[in-house]
């Protein structure tokens, strides 16, 4: 048999088999939990095949099996994770590994049924990656050193994580479990082992939440997240120009409601975290894990049908309570939809939901997320604004933008507005302008936290609050879905925004409201709290 044909036969074949094999996990768990769905990934396929196509190379059967249980055991930690707590694990939480190992073991002998999907899962792959070997492997074109670049392979990786957030590393619902667990390793071995992983929260620095069961009010409930979105750049609240004509068609309805609110972020990740599960204070995890005041989770208790539609990528969205979420459907699988017609793709998926009697429905945009002309096409209906900074042009462009795309959503939503329905839009965080002469977001500041609150309902019913937080929006919402938010934690008049890095020792603010002012505002670091709560 000549060289082509030993390529093509042996090593290809063995490449395919070993990325076929390896998202295998994935299918089996996709059989055994229902909330657990992921989505083709061409170019990860892609990798994992060259990946395979360079371990076909290798020489040496010791570093071959050396590399497949290493990774199989990487696999193993993922898939336990995702198998008992249904969502894959972050990279700070790995360290808990080798410091709760105690704990974790007494776990898993105690609920034993709980990980019976992880070897299946897990094992059947690696037996057919190891025949596979044997097939194809020992017999295909052979290169010396070819170990070396199967492990250079994952170095751009951890040399990545060096020198960004773990923001960019947070796991996807919808990726392949492998994916997740290179992304998160390689933050872990790139920066997380260097942090000191000494700090955490006092076991019962807050007091656990709990509901209050009622009749829900709604029957429908559309929820819009926006991204960037600056209220002081829409006319409705009075900015010079006509950036929002479709919300200025509403002002003056009796059942629209707009107002300025406060995120509780300054990032999408903290934002997204805090608000969809209720939570308000700082550096209280506990809650963002045990979900109790999860909209999702309360809306399926409740018997709602729960979808998650998003033009962004799925990793912006960890720890919302996928596993509550009926149907999830992001920028990931809908590449070339949102790469041609933006924002407007949200139509098009939204188009191929089944919505039944009771629906639960999150929708998060893109727009205006910097590049602000990005959001729009030169020369079209969008491109109206010129005449003050090329930035600030730009971004009431995408406002107008913005406006159009909401309208669109409004318009398919409406017929369900009309029996107990709800539409709600609260963006993620806001877009500073200059403020102290920074522009963007990620920075903590009110300007960055300050964000439109706007509501409709055919009934007139509007939050009780003035100038509403995420966290007063999502009581609104859970007490719509039919539950009282029981939080002993709540101090009158107090509200925070909370800093990027949420997971850790991170910098926060606190700021009074009373009849809606923010009267004062203090930045602190969580363990400074923590040392003044303590005293």
């Amino acid at each position: 048999m000549n060289y082509l044909k030993i390529f093509v036969f042996f090593n290809i074949g063995f490449s395919v088999a070993f990325a076929f094999f390896i998202v295998l996990s994935d299918f089996i768990l996709e059989l055994f939990m229902p909330t657990y769905d992921v989505s083709f990934d061409p170019l990860f396929l892609l990798t994992l095949f060259v990946a395979g196509l360079l371990l076909s190379f290798n020489k040496s059967q010791l570093f071959f099996y050396i590399f497949v249980f290493f990774i199989s055991l990487l696999q193993f930690v993922q898939i336990s994770s995702i198998a008992y707590f249904g969502y894959p694990i972050l990279p700070s939480e790995i360290h808990k590994i080798f410091s709760e190992f105690s704990d974790i073991k007494d776990v898993i002998l105690t609920e034993a049924g709980s990980f019976l999907i992880v070897p299946i899962s897990l094992f059947i792959p690696l037996i057919v990656i190891i025949a596979a070997n044997h097939f194809f492997g020992k017999n295909g074109i052979k290169i010396s050193f070819a170990f070396v670049l199967v492990l250079l392979l994952f170095v751009p990786k951890i040399e990545r994580a060096t020198r960004r957030d773990v923001q960019f590393f947070f796991p996807s619902p919808i990726r392949y479990s492998f994916h997740n667990t290179i992304n998160a390793f390689s933050f872990y071995v790139g920066k997380e082992i260097w942090i000191d992983n000494n700090f955490k929260m006092p076991e019962d620095f807050y007091s656990p939440y709990t509901v209050e069961k009622h009749e829900s009010k709604a029957k429908n409930i559309v929820l819009v997240i926006g991204e960037s979105v600056n209220p002081w750049h829409f006319s409705l609240f009075g900015y010079d120009r006509a950036t929002t004509p479709f919300l200025d068609g509403l002002r003056g309805d009796y059942g629209f409601d707009y107002q300025e609110g406060v995120s509780s972020g300054v990032s999408t990740h903290s934002s997204m975290a805090f608000f969809l599960n209720g939570v308000r204070e700082p550096g209280n995890i506990k809650e963002i894990k045990s979900k109790t005041f999860n909209l999702f989770r309360l809306a399926k208790k409740q018997g709602f049908s729960t979808f998650f539609v998003s033009a962004q990528d799925a990793k912006t969205a960890y720890e919302i309570g996928n596993q509550y979420i009926d149907k999830i459907l992001t920028k990931e699988e809908n590449l070339f939809l949102f790469k041609t017609k933006r924002d407007e793709g949200l139509l098009d998926v939204l188009d191929k939901l089944t919505l039944y009697d009771k629906n639960f429905i999150v929708v998060q945009m893109r727009t205006p997320h910097a590049p602000y002309k990005d959001n729009y096409d030169k020369g079209s209906d969008f491109d109206v604004f010129s005449g003050k900074d090329d930035r600030v042009d730009t971004y009431d462009n995408s406002i107008l933008y913005f406006d159009f795309v909401l309208k669109n959503i409004f318009d398919y939503f409406k017929k369900y507005m009309e029996n107990d329905g709800y539409f709600i839009f609260i963006s993620d965080h806001g877009q500073a302008f200059g403020e102290d002469g920074f522009y963007g977001h990620n920075k903590l500041d009110l300007s960055v936290a300050s964000v439109p609150f706007l509501s409709y309902s055919a009934s007139g019913d509007k939050i009780p609050v003035k100038t509403p937080s995420q966290y007063e929006t999502a009581e609104w919402i859970g007490a719509l879905l039919g539950y009282k938010f029981v939080n002993p934690n709540l101090e009158e008049n107090l509200s925070y925004i909370h800093g990027n890095n949420f997971l850790s020792d991170y910098e926060f603010i606190s700021y009074v409201k009373i009849d809606g002012n923010i009267t004062e505002q203090r930045k602190k670091m969580l363990s400074r709290l923590i040392q003044e709560r303590q005293k």
